[in-house]
């Protein structure tokens, strides 16, 4: 066994609300459509992010900053293997 690591990405944008927290992660999801003109993408991103996390063990998740914006955490368990044990 081993302990993890977290990641953080944190910004003081506008922010993810609540209730879209979840939702984010789902396939072709952008929950802000006023940026769809300006900024490219497929909606894709963090569904693969947090597909690949929980390949590894690990997970991706959205929390809200205080004072505005959100923070994306990485956490992915370590463990140690053996041969022979």
């Amino acid at each position: 066994t081993g302990t993890g690591a977290e990641a953080h990405v944190r910004d003081r944008g506008i922010g993810v609300a609540e209730k879209d927290r979840e939702r984010i992660f789902q396939e072709f999801i952008r929950v802000d459509d006023s940026l769809s003109p300006r900024v490219p993408g497929t909606g894709l991103g963090l569904t693969i992010a947090r597909r690949i996390a929980r390949d590894h063990g690990g997970d991706l998740t959205c929390e809200g900053r205080a004072g505005g914006g959100s923070d994306f955490v990485v956490s992915l368990s370590a463990s140690v293997s053996r041969e022979g044990e």
